[in-house]
């Protein structure tokens, strides 16, 4: 006949483990903080991803140039370049990453070519306060073929053949 006195605990089926209610709570709780600590981690990442996006979702691409450690990208509000003064905006990436990069001071000149001259846009460049994001000015007096050349960060070059229709 079973015990069946106040006081006495059943002995626990074979292969189980018994579990206080307090230590059922201390288990929910670390599930819990790591739950939540994963959450705040996902939703950090999604803000700085979604973050970049907004910076860019304003421009269209127009054209991308690689040059040594960085991808250019030149960008404008409607995606194609007018003719008369146009505000671009350049945009250095680094290539392995694909994160802006601060590339220092930009010079660029934007020339297109007439059999035996050339005329010049008169470009300039300027910094707009986003690591990585600058903005060019130029003047394209003519419809046509122009040679837009850059040069960035410690010398490096680049040239990127635009059309202005």
């Amino acid at each position: 006949m079973p015990n069946t006195s106040i006081g006495t605990t059943a002995k626990p089926q074979q292969g189980t483990v018994p579990r206080s209610v307090a230590g059922l709570r201390h288990i929910l709780a670390r599930r819990m903080a790591a739950l939540l600590g994963m959450a705040l981690a996902t939703a950090a990442i999604s803000a700085a991803c979604g973050e970049r996006q907004r910076q860019t979702d304003n421009l269209h691409h127009i054209q991308q140039q690689r040059s040594g450690a960085y991808i250019i990208f030149l960008l404008s509000d409607s995606g194609v370049i007018k003719r008369g003064t146009t505000t671009l905006t350049l945009e250095f990436r680094n290539a392995a990453t694909h994160e802006l990069a601060q590339v220092g001071n930009v010079q660029a000149t934007a020339l297109m070519p007439l059999g035996t001259s050339t005329v010049s846009a008169g470009a300039s460049v300027m910094v707009i306060g986003i690591p990585g994001r600058y903005k060019l000015t130029a003047d394209f007096a003519r419809a046509g073929k122009w040679d837009l050349n850059l040069i960035f960060d410690k010398n490096q070059h680049v040239q990127m053949k635009i059309d202005v229709p």
